[in-house]
């Protein structure tokens, strides 16, 4: 059904949205403290899964499907209670260390005709009762897959359908603690923590030039609304531990930035905003600054005092 709303386009086009598929997926077992996630897309007869965590297979049966009762958002704390004879496939089927699903949500993922093309699922093979109101969570990742897909100009469908679909992730971890965490924000795949690649791939690209009380400064990126607590609470764990390679990224986007808006030499010097609630002299944006100012060649001045809060 939504095979017909893509077309043309390169493979290298989604090379990036893979990533994002599978970030998004952890996320989601992150969130819900389950060992299992999968971002799967209903083709034929099978599921094919685009983005995985925590799970080896590339691709699903058919007969897992739960046609017309998964077209709006589920929650099972335990398979085992439920007499819907329509989830008998999900309650026989085995996850990790291969025993049977014992905890389900799952949330749609739909097209632009309101049609439901996939599903993004967490499980556990054991009984979970956690708080009900993380299935907006869900719901929310369903429809940042939705939006990836379609604003792509080759999707993820088009590949699958053409067998050049390639959903290995960066690494099959089982995550067991939920939550952007010190624990959770180590480094991952590519020197990115899990709530860097979070941030990263779900900001909003939109570059302009922004004026208020007289002063002039470059937005680059806006917060993607169904998901900003999550941004924020991702970016609250970033600095406290910002990888090297999160601020090489960013710092080279605003490089870049002020390259494109306001052209060769922006400044005769770069400085930072105070350090607050960080409360560290080498906070993130002082960390920015520095490596701003290398990557322009222009010098670095710390103008401000800091300011450490609490709370």
């Amino acid at each position: 059904m939504a095979m017909e709303l893509f077309s043309g386009g390169n493979i290298a086009d989604t090379i990036e949205d893979r990533k994002k598929y599978n970030n998004l997926a952890r996320i989601a077992a992150l969130t819900f403290s389950t060992p299992v996630c999968a971002i799967s897309l209903r083709l034929a007869d099978r599921f094919v899964l685009i983005g995985r965590q925590g799970i080896a297979l590339r691709d699903m049966p058919r007969s897992l499907d739960l046609g017309e009762f998964a077209d709006a958002p589920l929650w099972f704390e335990d398979i085992r209670k439920q007499a819907e004879p329509r989830l008998k496939p999900l309650s026989h089927a085995t996850i990790a260390y291969e025993k049977p699903i014992r905890f389900f949500a799952s949330a749609p993922i739909v097209d632009k005709r309101y049609h439901r093309v996939g599903l993004v699922e967490v499980a556990d093979y054991w009984p979970r009762s956690p708080d009900k109101r993380l299935a907006k969570v869900l719901e929310l990742i369903a429809d940042t897959v939705t939006e990836i897909l379609f604003s792509s100009r080759r999707s993820a469908y088009s590949e699958v359908a053409s067998g050049t679909f390639d959903a290995t992730p960066d690494h099959l971890a089982t995550i067991s603690a939920g939550g952007f965490s010190e624990e959770n924000n180590k480094p991952s795949a590519g020197g990115f923590s899990v709530a860097e690649r979070f941030v990263i791939d779900t900001l909003i690209s939109r570059q302009s030039i922004v004026s208020r009380n007289g002063i002039s400064y470059l937005s680059l990126r806006v917060w993607r609304k169904p998901l900003k607590k999550l941004q924020i609470d991702a970016l609250r764990a970033i600095k406290e531990a910002p990888t090297s390679a999160f601020i090489d990224a960013v710092s080279q986007e605003i490089a870049g930035g002020l390259d494109r808006l306001v052209g060769h030499q922006p400044a005769r010097f770069i400085t930072h905003v105070p350090c607050g609630h960080s409360r560290k002299d080498d906070c993130l944006s002082c960390l920015l600054a520095r490596q701003i100012a290398a990557n322009l060649n222009l010098p670095f001045v710390s103008v401000f005092k800091q300011n450490f809060s609490h709370g």
